[in-house]
């Protein structure tokens, strides 16, 4: 064990600590915010709850290679009004598999003074969706005796254990207002002095420079310097929901925090050294013949792409996993191909090593996916949710390949992804952006044809015919691929019914 490691595990072994021991009051989070007395649904009467307080802590430790590790502290005090806000009164703390829950406390201040305290035997397991492999995991609590005018209060103390990629968010602004909000984030000066740094990106949101404070810590023997970032902000409005509303990242207020990258090229060559010897089989001969078995006669770089590109919605099974690193390391060809199944990662890892194999140009493209919102690459941060392939025939064309569902004919792109920006990582690490074209109006369409016969009686007869016509097409494939034929009939007429 070195010094550097030395050092980190002294840090680690004094900060683990709870969270802090002051006695707040309903008062005193009224100060921070400038008020002396309690806000009144007359002021917010659109909100079901508004925060006094808010308060996020974030500490960074690396290790000996610059991996790091998070200790979070938070703490939030609420006024409660109405059931308009009743899902503010069952936080989730979310875990990934490493974090330890350090510490908890939670309560409910009553108008008439009496607190209800809550304790760890309170906190129960929160059930993680079915539709996805991970070992994350959380827990939630629910506030007891509440009713209008209480004000309920919890804070934690988490250390999280991160990978390469790092990614935090100050959400600056939430559905109900807040009176008062405070994030801080505290880094070792070693590592800013070594080369290293962050981005801090505020999004929809004009915010002023940090606070920066330099402080001398101790342990033991060992003496350290820490650099601490903090911004503090009062009555930020609550974000009001719509029908059909972009994405939270399009139109919230948030702060953005992420490791610094010189360039684009300088992150997706971090990148590519991590997953680049996925792609590369164990057996070559016994992967060669299977290429050949799934390209057969095929002469052409479009044939060929068409055939791989089939194999891979026909023959693998979609499995969305998140389990040590995989939320953003994929497997390699030999497991992908013994499992038969795998995420999007996985299944671009496949597809381009049998296009490369039959010496068609191809590559893994990061994509952010519409539903995430825009990917504002003027800031460079590793901000994908997906994975596709970008491949190009001998005689220019350029296809992108999203293999993650089997209802996409080749040509074809899911609506989440017409319009983004993938960035393509070649073999050398290098990156570009590429656009994928969005569909015009006029080639998603929906065309009805109704013949309608009407009795003496008032009933009606007649044949409707539908004509679906791009992405709507694509949508009533992929929700009628998998249904009974007695379903279909159902799910038909409901198209008719519309």
């Amino acid at each position: 064990m070195n010094f550097k490691q030395l050092i980190v595990l002294f840090i680690l072994a004094i900060s683990i600590f709870g969270c802090s021991s002051n006695k707040f009051t309903v008062s005193s989070f009224l100060e921070k915010s400038g008020r002396s007395t309690l806000p009144t649904q007359s002021e917010f009467p659109e909100d079901g709850a508004v925060y006094l307080y808010e308060n996020t802590e974030l500490k960074m430790f690396f290790d000996d290679k610059w991996q790091a590790s998070v200790e979070k502290n938070y703490h939030a005090a609420i006024l409660y009004f109405n059931d308009k806000a009743e899902s503010y009164l069952t936080p989730i703390i979310y875990l990934n598999k490493e974090d330890k829950l350090v510490s908890f406390k939670a309560k409910t201040i009553k108008p008439n003074g009496e607190i209800l305290e809550l304790t760890r035997n309170d906190l129960h397991a929160n059930q993680i969706s079915s539709a996805e492999f991970t070992d994350n995991e959380s827990v939630k609590f629910t506030f007891p005796g509440v009713e209008s005018g209480c004000v309920v209060e919890y804070q934690y103390s988490v250390m999280r254990s991160r990978i390469w990629i790092h990614s935090q968010r100050w959400k600056i602004q939430d559905i109900i207002p807040k009176l008062y909000t405070k994030y801080a984030i505290e880094f070792p000066q070693d590592y800013l002095n070594s080369g290293h740094g962050w981005n801090f990106l505020p999004v929809n949101i004009n915010l002023s420079a940090p606070k920066i404070e330099y402080h001398m810590k101790r342990s033991g023997m060992l003496e350290y310097g820490v650099a601490v970032y903090s911004w503090e902000l009062e009555n930020i409005l609550g974000m009001k929901s719509e029908s059909y509303m972009p994405p939270y990242e399009d139109v919230a207020q948030y702060l953005r925090v992420d490791f610094r990258y010189d360039s684009w090229n300088d992150l997706s060559e971090k990148y590519w050294k991590r997953i680049k010897d996925k792609f590369q089989p164990q057996n070559i001969s016994d992967f060669n013949k299977l290429r050949k078995e799934i390209v057969g006669d095929a002469t052409s770089d479009a044939a060929k792409i068409d055939s791989i590109f089939s194999y891979l919605q026909t023959s693998y099974r979609y499995v969305s996993s998140d389990i040590d690193n995989s939320g953003t390391i994929p497997h390699d060809v030999d497991e992908i191909l013994r499992n038969k199944y795998g995420d999007c990662k996985d299944l671009s890892v496949l597809g381009t090593a049998l296009l490369t194999s039959a010496r068609v140009e191809a590559y893994p493209a990061l994509v952010k996916t519409n539903t995430k919102g825009i990917l504002r690459d003027r800031v460079v941060l590793f901000d994908f949710n997906h994975m596709i392939i970008y491949t190009k025939a001998s005689d220019g064309k350029e296809y992108w390949l999203d293999a993650t569902g089997n209802s996409c004919n080749l040509g074809e792109t899911y609506p989440m992804i017409e319009g983004t920006k993938p960035l393509v990582l070649y073999n050398d690490g290098r990156s570009e952006f590429k656009k994928i074209p969005a569909s015009k109006s006029h080639e998603n369409l929906i065309f009805r044809n109704l013949k309608v016969n009407v009795d003496s009686s008032g009933n009606f007869t007649g044949n409707a015919d539908i004509l679906f016509k791009g992405n709507y097409n694509l949508i009533v494939r992929s929700g009628l691929r998998s249904l009974s034929k007695s379903e279909m009939e159902k799910a038909i007429q409901k198209y008719v019914y519309k």
